[in-house]
């Protein structure tokens, strides 16, 4: 160890001790002391915070108690070197700015102290903003009135690994404007009150090459708008961009909305609430859902393994490729995969599973047209495995309003279900139908393939197809 690095820890620990008797006094000089060895170290230097129990409230009108600038601080571990935030310590209070370049938090707890502050989403444990090169490891953030972790405007390649972010009252870790170069590894995240790791930019404002591997997310209050991980950008013109997010373990669900270029890769994601372990929203394009273990539990009706749906004519999903996944539902109401109001679609090689006995509405794959103005281009069902829905595979639209499915494609599947190949009416006839080399159970009725319209082209079939009159 350097001499300065020597004086450092032995000023910090003399220090410590001195506060350890007081702990019950003031708090500011907690605050001062370590902020100011801090700023002795300077740029690119070493802090070591020893053991010890350190209470912080920010200076002033500042909302940072402690501001690294391309320094390192190390602690001397989760739960061992502690850092609490004062009570009442103001509503945008933050533990932490990092910032510059070649900053470093490691080996330490941050608490937020929420019971004890005024309630606010603004007031977090470290706080990233104009830096590179910056890195977060083994550093667990709780009980902040807002986020563990915020990821905030100019930062660019940085990591938080190996950490903890826990019951927090908005977000475990949050993406909040630009950034560019993000990777979340090997972290626990759990109990925050709203999304475990969310990205919401604002404005102009993009999140692009994100990497999110190895992690636990365990989301404690499912519902409507609360997945465990969003894929966000901000709008249609401004989406995010390179995102994958593989090998994590995930309690809750995946909302992408607004981005483009996403792998979402050998995840086990399961979610007990009615959110489905996928969902792929808006205008995102070029997704990949693949080698998956996704498993919806819940009792909620209408639910879905993976969900893939689009609003308006500018705020439809494209180039959606949902391949070799193991997807199963537990409702009787429920769809394995579903696509409304998307450009094209392909599920291809899953194993999608239902409980038997699911409600005629209810296929193991449908894809429905619902915008009018814009036509679902093409879905495509090939190589899968389909058990225990009422219907292996269902089209629906509604000539009369404009919604229409211009082609479906299936194709070498096996289909175990009461029946085969939707439509069920000349009104929701695809434009064309191309019907070969599947493989069906011993309990699908016959027809293996629902009634066609005339104006259906049939561009090839190796089975018997029904066809009616046009409607109108």
């Amino acid at each position: 160890m350097n001499t300065r690095r020597a004086s450092l820890l032995l000023c910090l620990a003399s220090c410590a001790t001195s506060l350890d008797e007081t702990a019950s006094a003031v708090t500011t000089p907690d605050r001062e002391m370590l902020q100011a060895l801090i700023t002795k170290a300077g740029p690119g230097g070493d802090v070591f915070f020893p053991a010890g129990n350190f209470i912080v409230g920010p200076p002033g009108s500042s909302p940072y108690c402690l501001t690294a600038a391309s320094v390192h601080i190390h602690g001397a571990g989760q739960g061992v070197t502690n850092i609490t935030l004062a009570e009442t310590a103001g509503s945008s209070a933050r533990i932490f700015n990092l910032t510059g370049t070649d900053s470093s938090v490691d080996n330490m707890t941050l608490d937020g102290n929420k019971a004890h502050q005024t309630p606010s989403e603004q007031s977090h444990g470290i706080f990233a903003q104009e830096g590179s090169r910056l890195r977060i490891s083994r550093v667990t953030a709780q009980n902040f009135p807002g986020d563990g972790f915020y990821v905030s405007h100019g930062v660019s390649d940085i990591a938080i690994s190996d950490s903890t972010s826990q019951n927090n009252d908005r977000h475990g870790i949050t993406m909040g404007s630009t950034v560019t170069g993000i990777t979340i590894s090997g972290n626990h995240i759990s109990g925050n009150a709203w999304l475990q790791i969310d990205s919401e930019p604002k404005g102009t404002d993009v999140v692009t090459n994100v990497t999110v591997a190895n992690n636990t997310l365990v989301a404690p209050a499912l519902g409507p708008g609360r997945p465990a991980m969003s894929v966000g950008g901000q709008s249609s013109d401004n989406s995010g961009s390179q995102w994958t997010v593989t090998n994590n373990t995930i309690t809750g669900g995946i909302l992408v909305i607004w981005v483009n270029n996403v792998v979402i890769a050998d995840n086990h994601i399961t979610s007990p609430a009615d959110l489905p372990p996928v969902e792929v929203q808006r205008s995102s394009s070029n997704v990949t859902i693949t080698r998956n273990t996704l498993a919806q539990t819940s009792a909620q009706l209408n639910t879905s393994g993976v969900y893939i749906d689009g609003t308006t004519v500018d705020n439809m999903p494209s180039n959606i490729h949902v391949t070799d996944n193991q997807i199963s539902v537990a409702n009787t109401t429920a769809f394995g995969v579903r696509a409304t109001g998307a450009i094209d679609v392909t599920v291809a090689g899953n194993t999608i599973t239902g409980p038997a006995g699911t409600s005629d509405s209810y296929a193991g794959v449908v894809c429905r047209s619902t915008i009018a103005g814009r036509h679902f281009q093409l879905c495509a069902v090939t190589d899968n495995t389909i058990n225990g829905f009422a219907r292996g595979v269902n089209v629906s639209g509604d000539k009369a309003m404009g919604w229409m499915v211009d082609e479906l494609d299936v194709a070498r599947n096996t289909i175990n279900s009461r029946h085969g190949v939707g439509p069920d009416s000349a009104n929701n006839t695809p434009g064309a139908l191309f019907v070969m080399g599947n493989t069906w159970g011993p309990n699908v009725a016959l027809p293996h393939i629902g009634q066609v319209s005339s104006a259906t082209r049939i561009i090839a079939s190796d089975e018997p197809i029904t066809v009616v009159p046009a409607t109108p």
